[in-house]
Protein backbone atom coordinates (compact mmCIF):
# COMPACT_ATOMS: atom_id res chain seq x y z
CA UNK A 1 0.00 0.00 0.00
CA UNK A 2 2.95 2.32 0.89
CA UNK A 3 4.76 1.51 -2.26
CA UNK A 4 1.35 2.21 -4.68
CA UNK A 5 0.80 5.26 -2.63
CA UNK A 6 4.34 6.69 -4.20
CA UNK A 7 3.83 5.09 -7.35
CA UNK A 8 -0.52 6.78 -7.25
CA UNK A 9 1.47 10.54 -6.62
CA UNK A 10 3.65 10.05 -9.89
CA UNK A 11 0.41 9.27 -11.66
CA UNK A 12 -1.09 12.40 -10.90
CA UNK A 13 1.39 14.50 -12.35
CA UNK A 14 0.39 13.32 -15.49
CA UNK A 15 3.21 10.81 -16.74
CA UNK A 16 2.84 8.66 -19.19
CA UNK A 17 4.01 5.87 -17.40
CA UNK A 18 5.38 3.80 -14.99
CA UNK A 19 8.32 1.12 -15.08
CA UNK A 20 8.57 -1.91 -12.15
CA UNK A 21 12.28 -2.76 -12.14
CA UNK A 22 11.87 -6.09 -10.72
CA UNK A 23 15.01 -6.87 -12.38
CA UNK A 24 16.47 -5.27 -8.65
CA UNK A 25 15.84 -5.96 -5.71
CA UNK A 26 15.12 -9.44 -5.57
CA UNK A 27 13.93 -11.85 -3.96
CA UNK A 28 10.35 -10.08 -3.15
CA UNK A 29 8.62 -13.64 -2.69
CA UNK A 30 10.57 -16.44 -0.19
CA UNK A 31 9.10 -18.35 3.11
CA UNK A 32 6.72 -15.41 4.80
CA UNK A 33 4.35 -17.01 7.11
CA UNK A 34 1.40 -16.37 5.14
CA UNK A 35 2.99 -18.12 2.05
CA UNK A 36 4.12 -20.87 4.09
CA UNK A 37 0.87 -21.10 5.74
CA UNK A 38 -1.10 -20.62 2.52
CA UNK A 39 0.36 -23.28 0.75
CA UNK A 40 0.02 -25.73 4.27
CA UNK A 41 -3.64 -25.13 3.85
CA UNK A 42 -3.87 -25.75 0.48
CA UNK A 43 -1.89 -28.69 -0.17
CA UNK A 44 -0.96 -29.84 3.10
CA UNK A 45 2.76 -29.82 2.82
CA UNK A 46 5.25 -27.67 4.50
CA UNK A 47 7.01 -25.68 1.81
CA UNK A 48 10.33 -25.81 3.65
CA UNK A 49 10.40 -29.38 3.42
CA UNK A 50 10.17 -29.32 -0.48
CA UNK A 51 13.25 -28.84 -2.76
CA UNK A 52 13.54 -24.81 -4.01
CA UNK A 53 12.45 -25.62 -7.03
CA UNK A 54 9.25 -27.64 -6.39
CA UNK A 55 6.97 -25.91 -9.27
CA UNK A 56 3.66 -26.22 -6.72
CA UNK A 57 5.33 -24.16 -4.60
CA UNK A 58 6.64 -21.74 -6.69
CA UNK A 59 3.46 -20.92 -8.76
CA UNK A 60 1.63 -20.58 -5.33
CA UNK A 61 3.75 -18.10 -4.70
CA UNK A 62 3.03 -16.02 -7.63
CA UNK A 63 -0.27 -14.39 -6.06
CA UNK A 64 1.41 -11.88 -4.04
CA UNK A 65 3.10 -9.77 -6.70
CA UNK A 66 0.04 -10.23 -8.94
CA UNK A 67 -2.49 -8.86 -6.24
CA UNK A 68 0.61 -5.88 -6.22
CA UNK A 69 0.17 -5.55 -10.04
CA UNK A 70 -3.66 -5.85 -10.02
CA UNK A 71 -3.54 -3.01 -7.69
CA UNK A 72 -1.22 -0.81 -8.95
CA UNK A 73 -3.07 -1.41 -12.59
CA UNK A 74 -6.76 -0.46 -10.83
CA UNK A 75 -4.94 2.24 -9.35
CA UNK A 76 -3.80 3.70 -12.15
CA UNK A 77 -6.83 3.23 -14.48
CA UNK A 78 -8.96 5.41 -11.58
CA UNK A 79 -6.23 8.17 -12.06
CA UNK A 80 -5.81 8.13 -15.77
CA UNK A 81 -9.76 8.41 -16.25
CA UNK A 82 -10.14 10.99 -14.16
CA UNK A 83 -7.06 12.94 -15.64
CA UNK A 84 -8.16 11.84 -19.32
CA UNK A 85 -5.36 9.28 -20.51
CA UNK A 86 -4.04 6.31 -20.77
CA UNK A 87 -1.14 5.78 -17.64
CA UNK A 88 0.49 2.32 -19.04
CA UNK A 89 2.56 0.33 -16.70
CA UNK A 90 5.80 -1.79 -18.13
CA UNK A 91 7.64 -4.27 -15.82
CA UNK A 92 11.42 -4.93 -16.28
CA UNK A 93 11.89 -8.61 -15.61
CA UNK A 94 14.66 -11.30 -15.81
CA UNK A 95 15.39 -13.02 -19.10
CA UNK A 96 14.67 -16.21 -18.89
CA UNK A 97 11.50 -18.10 -18.18
CA UNK A 98 13.02 -20.18 -14.70
CA UNK A 99 14.26 -17.01 -13.30
CA UNK A 100 10.51 -14.96 -13.34
CA UNK A 101 9.14 -18.44 -11.99
CA UNK A 102 11.44 -18.30 -8.95
CA UNK A 103 11.06 -14.67 -8.00
CA UNK A 104 7.56 -14.75 -8.50
CA UNK A 105 6.73 -12.74 -11.56
CA UNK A 106 3.72 -14.62 -13.42
CA UNK A 107 4.02 -12.42 -16.75
CA UNK A 108 1.56 -14.31 -18.73
CA UNK A 109 -1.57 -13.79 -16.05
CA UNK A 110 0.04 -10.21 -16.24
CA UNK A 111 0.09 -10.01 -19.98
CA UNK A 112 -3.05 -12.00 -20.51
CA UNK A 113 -5.57 -10.08 -17.92
CA UNK A 114 -3.89 -6.36 -19.01
CA UNK A 115 -2.38 -5.74 -16.33
CA UNK A 116 0.91 -4.47 -17.95
CA UNK A 117 1.57 -2.92 -21.60
CA UNK A 118 4.64 -2.92 -22.00
CA UNK A 119 7.44 -6.00 -20.72
CA UNK A 120 11.41 -4.75 -20.62
CA UNK A 121 13.68 -8.12 -19.93
CA UNK A 122 16.75 -7.51 -19.19
CA UNK A 123 19.65 -9.81 -19.86
CA UNK A 124 23.00 -9.91 -17.97
CA UNK A 125 21.14 -11.84 -14.86
CA UNK A 126 22.21 -14.98 -12.84
CA UNK A 127 20.22 -17.44 -15.50
CA UNK A 128 21.01 -15.89 -18.57
CA UNK A 129 23.49 -13.44 -20.82
CA UNK A 130 20.57 -13.08 -23.64
CA UNK A 131 17.17 -12.70 -23.37
CA UNK A 132 14.98 -15.76 -23.98
CA UNK A 133 12.97 -14.15 -26.93
CA UNK A 134 11.21 -17.11 -27.99
CA UNK A 135 9.66 -17.11 -23.85
CA UNK A 136 8.70 -13.97 -24.35
CA UNK A 137 7.75 -13.99 -27.91
CA UNK A 138 5.20 -16.57 -26.88
CA UNK A 139 3.87 -14.26 -24.10
CA UNK A 140 3.26 -11.16 -25.78
CA UNK A 141 1.94 -12.67 -29.37
CA UNK A 142 -1.46 -11.95 -30.21
CA UNK A 143 -2.40 -9.56 -27.30
CA UNK A 144 -2.01 -5.53 -26.68
CA UNK A 145 1.31 -6.16 -24.61
CA UNK A 146 4.63 -5.00 -26.42
CA UNK A 147 7.70 -6.51 -26.19
CA UNK A 148 10.91 -4.42 -25.64
CA UNK A 149 13.88 -6.30 -24.28
CA UNK A 150 17.01 -4.75 -23.16
CA UNK A 151 20.06 -4.76 -25.39
CA UNK A 152 22.81 -6.78 -23.94
CA UNK A 153 25.60 -4.67 -21.89
CA UNK A 154 28.93 -5.79 -22.73
CA UNK A 155 30.50 -6.03 -19.74
CA UNK A 156 34.56 -5.20 -18.65
CA UNK A 157 35.81 -9.03 -19.06
CA UNK A 158 33.53 -9.12 -21.88
CA UNK A 159 35.54 -10.95 -24.70
CA UNK A 160 32.80 -9.04 -27.60
CA UNK A 161 33.89 -5.79 -28.89
CA UNK A 162 30.51 -4.04 -29.05
CA UNK A 163 30.78 -1.71 -31.71
CA UNK A 164 28.55 -0.57 -34.70
CA UNK A 165 28.46 -3.67 -36.49
CA UNK A 166 27.95 -5.75 -32.95
CA UNK A 167 24.99 -3.21 -32.45
CA UNK A 168 23.41 -3.61 -35.41
CA UNK A 169 23.55 -7.40 -35.32
CA UNK A 170 22.01 -7.73 -31.80
CA UNK A 171 19.25 -5.15 -32.69
CA UNK A 172 18.07 -6.80 -35.91
CA UNK A 173 18.19 -10.35 -34.03
CA UNK A 174 15.87 -8.79 -31.47
CA UNK A 175 12.99 -7.58 -34.20
CA UNK A 176 13.19 -10.34 -35.65
CA UNK A 177 12.62 -12.50 -32.53
CA UNK A 178 9.69 -10.72 -31.90
CA UNK A 179 10.31 -7.21 -30.33
CA UNK A 180 8.34 -4.33 -30.65
CA UNK A 181 10.65 -2.03 -30.37
CA UNK A 182 14.27 -1.76 -27.71
CA UNK A 183 15.18 -0.27 -24.44
CA UNK A 184 19.16 1.29 -23.33
CA UNK A 185 20.76 0.63 -19.51
CA UNK A 186 22.43 3.31 -18.92
CA UNK A 187 25.48 1.30 -19.88
CA UNK A 188 25.00 1.84 -23.30
CA UNK A 189 24.46 5.59 -22.53
CA UNK A 190 28.40 6.02 -21.58
CA UNK A 191 30.74 7.32 -24.45
CA UNK A 192 30.71 8.30 -27.80
CA UNK A 193 31.87 5.31 -29.76
CA UNK A 194 29.01 4.06 -31.10
CA UNK A 195 26.51 6.89 -30.10
CA UNK A 196 25.80 7.36 -34.56
CA UNK A 197 24.74 3.99 -34.77
CA UNK A 198 22.76 3.81 -31.11
CA UNK A 199 20.30 6.75 -32.78
CA UNK A 200 19.61 4.36 -35.81
CA UNK A 201 18.42 1.93 -33.38
CA UNK A 202 14.76 2.50 -33.80
CA UNK A 203 14.24 2.10 -37.14
CA UNK A 204 14.11 -1.37 -38.63
CA UNK A 205 14.39 -0.88 -42.25
CA UNK A 206 17.84 1.91 -41.86
CA UNK A 207 19.19 -1.53 -39.79
CA UNK A 208 18.33 -3.58 -42.72
CA UNK A 209 19.80 -1.58 -45.22
CA UNK A 210 23.00 -0.53 -43.56
CA UNK A 211 25.89 1.10 -45.58
CA UNK A 212 28.66 1.01 -42.62
CA UNK A 213 30.34 3.70 -45.22
CA UNK A 214 28.17 6.39 -44.26
CA UNK A 215 28.54 6.11 -40.66
CA UNK A 216 31.83 6.98 -39.12
CA UNK A 217 31.08 6.38 -35.41
CA UNK A 218 34.45 8.50 -34.78
CA UNK A 219 33.32 11.50 -36.16
CA UNK A 220 32.06 13.48 -32.75
CA UNK A 221 32.24 16.85 -31.37
CA UNK A 222 32.41 17.68 -27.48
CA UNK A 223 31.23 20.91 -26.68
CA UNK A 224 32.77 21.84 -22.77
CA UNK A 225 29.72 24.23 -21.44
CA UNK A 226 31.35 27.37 -19.53
CA UNK A 227 27.80 28.55 -18.16
CA UNK A 228 24.13 27.58 -18.56
CA UNK A 229 21.24 30.49 -17.62
CA UNK A 230 23.41 32.43 -16.05
CA UNK A 231 25.15 30.22 -14.22
CA UNK A 232 28.57 29.14 -14.27
CA UNK A 233 29.51 25.21 -14.75
CA UNK A 234 33.42 25.48 -14.75
CA UNK A 235 33.37 24.60 -10.90
CA UNK A 236 32.33 21.62 -9.20
CA UNK A 237 32.22 19.86 -5.62
CA UNK A 238 36.16 18.95 -6.52
CA UNK A 239 39.13 20.71 -8.12
CA UNK A 240 39.14 20.44 -11.85
CA UNK A 241 42.98 18.65 -11.43
CA UNK A 242 41.15 16.11 -9.32
CA UNK A 243 43.92 13.37 -10.09
CA UNK A 244 46.21 15.36 -6.96
CA UNK A 245 44.14 14.28 -4.16
CA UNK A 246 42.37 11.02 -6.41
CA UNK A 247 45.17 8.47 -7.56
CA UNK A 248 42.23 6.96 -9.72
CA UNK A 249 39.95 7.74 -12.33
CA UNK A 250 36.79 8.53 -9.78
CA UNK A 251 33.07 7.94 -11.12
CA UNK A 252 31.81 10.06 -13.75
CA UNK A 253 29.10 11.91 -12.14
CA UNK A 254 31.25 12.97 -10.10
CA UNK A 255 33.29 14.56 -12.78
CA UNK A 256 33.43 18.49 -13.51
CA UNK A 257 31.22 19.15 -16.70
Amino acid sequence: EFSIAILSEMANYGVDGLNLQFKRGAPFVMYEDPLVDGFRSETGLDARNLDEWDESWLRYRYWPLTEYVKSLREELDRIGNRIGKKIQLSVTSFPSKDENLFFGLDLKTWVDNGLIDVLTPMSWSHSSRQVQMDYYAGLTKGTKCMLKPFLSVPKDNDERNFGSFEYRKEALCLYESGADGLVFWDDHCQGSDTGQTKKRLGNVEKLRNWDQRRIDDNQFRVIRLSSLGGYSLLNSSIPVDHRRIYNSTIPYWFLPL
